[in-house]
């Protein structure tokens, strides 16, 4: 998109230069939180995209500019590992300003949920959350 384009509802940011933005599709019905707007990060082939614009009820725009050949499907990482670089749990709950439980007990119910077989084994903040919708 050009410079100045204006993302998401109300018009709260707009592109400081030329960039790409991608639209995820998860929003605060999903649990992704409204606080996670205009500088909440997600995980994109490794590295870390900035959440874009007000999420919405059902989509969220990160500028992607800055990783090359992201492409539609990619994996996006809202909390977990990819690559190098990891989101925990306490992270985004810290720059919300609430605890790790409060934020996990928001995740709604289209977000599908992958059980580890052992998970005492599993600390909470490196169990992957993915953000995929149900078939």
């Amino acid at each position: 998109v050009p410079a100045g384009t204006p993302v998401g509802y109300e018009r709260t940011y707009f592109t400081p230069k030329p960039t790409r933005i991608a639209t995820l599709p998860i929003g605060y019905h999903d649990g992704f939180p409204l606080g996670q707007s205009n500088g909440g990060e997600v995980l994109v082939r490794g590295r870390r995209a900035r959440v874009v614009g007000r999420v919405s009820m059902d989509y969220t725009m990160v500028d992607v500019g800055g990783t090359p050949g992201v492409a539609p499907g990619d994996i996006v990482t809202v909390v977990g590992r990819d690559g190098e670089d990891e989101i925990r749990v306490e992270e985004v709950a810290r720059r919300l300003g609430t605890i790790p439980y409060a934020f996990l007990c928001g995740i709604g119910p289209r977000v599908r949920r992958v059980y580890h077989p052992e998970p005492e084994r599993l600390p909470l903040s490196s169990t992957p959350l993915e953000a995929s919708r149900r078939p």
